[in-house]
């Protein structure tokens, strides 16, 4: 044989090999079951979800009634709104302002300056519909007043009778700059069992821009250097809001 003849019966077994190959292959993946769309080359996948914010804000609206969502919020004078410069630039308001572009809401509110968790639970009522947003932000009146324990079983109580398993529920800190971790550590961890998120607040008033002047005119009456003025309830509204899924700017 020619040394060309070689070279011709090279390539012709060569190409044989090859088809061979691809046949046994195509044959042998024609027999599998499809692969689980989470699974490849025998590595298991994690399986994708929707961001943690989206996913709450769409339990948020899975709560509305008939189209309308209920917010609750129990607190103490920052919820009543001390210090804003008006009751719309109150973190309450700025919230269900927000919220309120996604459908009707129906606001109630159970809060009192000074109060401590005690206080306000003697006031507040079990819903007579639970579900829809629920915002607790009591425990800064509590501070060097109520031990954690007796902080954390009175908290517990209220839980259980706002049903906030049946709720989406926001539980904000202390609004504190001293030794508040004992409050905060006890709110913290029991928000999160009833399916909950902690929103911590104490660190904003660290700083003297977020603080209403004392003397300053504000709502509802003169600021006294203690409570957040508009800057600090906005800040306050957006992180609540951010962990409501809502990351747009209000």
């Amino acid at each position: 044989m020619t040394k060309q003849g070689r070279t011709a019966a090279v390539v012709a077994i060569l190409i044989g090999v090859v088809v061979l190959v691809a046949g046994v292959m195509y044959a042998t993946s024609s027999d599998r079951k499809p692969a689980d769309e989470n699974t490849t080359a025998g590595l298991t996948l994690p399986t994708l979800s929707v961001p943690a914010e989206a996913a709450t804000a769409g339990r948020l609206n899975a709560q509305r009634v008939k189209g309308t969502l209920t917010t609750r919020y129990i607190g103490d004078s920052l919820t009543v709104g001390w210090n804003a410069s008006s009751e719309s630039s109150t973190y309450r308001a700025l919230i269900d302002s927000r919220i309120v572009q996604d459908g009707p809401i129906a606001d109630t509110q159970t809060s009192t300056k000074g109060a401590t968790l005690a206080e306000v639970a003697a006031q507040v009522k079990a819903p007579a519909n639970p579900g829809g947003l629920l915002v607790i932000e009591l425990g800064t009146n509590d501070v060097n007043k109520t031990p954690a324990a007796t902080f954390a079983k009175q908290y517990r109580t209220l839980l259980d009778q706002q049903q906030a398993k049946r709720s989406v529920l926001v539980c904000v800190g202390t609004w504190q700059t001293g030794t508040t971790a004992g409050i905060d550590q006890a709110i913290e961890p029991l928000c999160r069992e009833y399916g909950g998120t902690f929103v911590k607040i104490g660190d904003l008033r660290k700083y003297p821009a977020n603080v209403a002047q004392n003397g300053q005119p504000a709502y509802p009456e003169t600021a006294d250097g203690a409570h957040p003025n508009d800057q600090g309830h906005k800040q306050m509204a957006q992180r609540i809001l951010a962990a409501l899924g809502y990351t747009d700017a209000i």
